[in-house]
């Protein structure tokens, strides 16, 4: 059988960037230049291995290898379990891939370019499947977030964290969390995130006793933050940012408190915000009436219906725990 090379090559790179990006994305990490990185070295691979000479590189110990050292390198230095649990899911993808390619050959006698078409469509369908079970499972916990602070910008993605109940100590304003990297452009020439002098008058001090340790950050009030998680969008110019003083916990650039996003409302509160709250609660069969943009009688019943349906805490108050379980798409 003639095989060509760079075909080969081709497609092996697109299948390796298919299996790592996947594997990656379901764990929450986000690396495309590791991961086109990772599938060309493994399409090189497997590749080489068809020279002349060089069929000792197919043995068992480096086909374990490859695919390993493909998983770290997708992964990034996260730590030994984030580099298992990827290893584990590229080895899943493959074989799933594999098996998927294999019966399908089997079926129909051999292959061919209607053979590869039908592959590649299973494969697609399956990807997508994948993709859209994760943002779905997502669209609650994983936020894009923008913040501008005078001529400066900053887009970045911030974890829920449920556990962040940092408060900025005059205001009492939520806090989100944000690593010095992250924010790199909007902070000061020559800033220390680790000193005990802030910068300017409008800088606070807040301290902390989460995230593994325990100590002071400081934090600002950027001029607007606007905040989206799946299909919702919340401008907000009343949270604080705090600067962590390193790597956060999982490679995460940012933790973002539920408040930041799922800010509470309740009966007598009126705009799109309770609009979209009742659009949803009708979407689950707990609002009947009509969308009037107010937190009236009917809200507030669906509201504790719902509640009492999913185990949460029945007042009334559309708070950030009821609102993450509409939006993530998940409730009873």
């Amino acid at each position: 059988m003639t095989v060509c090379l760079e075909s080969y090559l081709l497609i092996n790179v697109m299948m390796n960037a298919l299996i790592l990006g996947l594997a990656t994305r379901a764990l929450g990490r986000r690396h495309p230049s590791r991961v086109m990185l990772a599938a060309a070295l493994g399409g090189i691979w497997a590749t080489v291995i068809y020279l002349p000479g060089c069929g000792w590189l197919g043995c068992l110990p480096l086909r374990l290898a490859v695919p390993a050292l493909m998983a770290y390198i997708a992964c990034g230095a996260g730590g030994v379990r984030d580099w298992a649990a990827c290893l584990a899911a590229v080895m899943c993808m493959t074989m799933l891939l594999g098996g998927g390619a294999l019966m399908i050959s089997l079926m129909s006698g051999g292959w061919g370019w209607s053979q590869l078409g039908w592959c590649l469509t299973v494969c697609g369908l399956v990807g997508l499947w994948l993709t859209h079970t994760h943002l779905k499972r997502c669209w609650g916990w994983e936020l894009n977030v923008r913040l501008r602070r005078g001529e400066a910008r900053c887009r970045l993605t911030a974890l829920v964290d449920t556990g962040n109940h940092l408060r900025e100590p005059l205001s009492g304003a939520c806090v989100l969390i944000a690593s010095a990297r992250a924010l790199k452009g909007m902070l000061p020439e020559g800033f220390d995130a680790r000193g005990t002098r802030l910068p300017g008058r409008e800088w606070r001090m807040v301290y902390y006793t989460t995230l593994g340790s325990q100590g002071c950050m400081k934090c600002f009030r950027p001029d607007s933050m606007t905040v989206r998680a799946g299909r919702l969008s919340a401008t907000r110019s009343d949270v604080w940012v705090a600067v962590y003083p390193g790597e956060l916990p999982g490679g995460a650039k940012a933790l973002a408190p539920a408040d930041a996003t799922y800010s509470t409302l309740r009966a007598g509160d009126s705009g799109e915000r309770v609009t979209a709250l009742q659009t949803l609660l009708r979407s689950y069969g707990y609002y009947t009436a009509e969308n009037t943009g107010v937190y009236d009688n009917a809200t507030l019943l669906a509201v504790q219906q719902f509640q009492s349906m999913n185990g949460l805490s029945v007042d009334g108050v559309a708070g950030p725990a009821t609102l993450m379980l509409l939006y993530t798409g998940t409730p009873v």
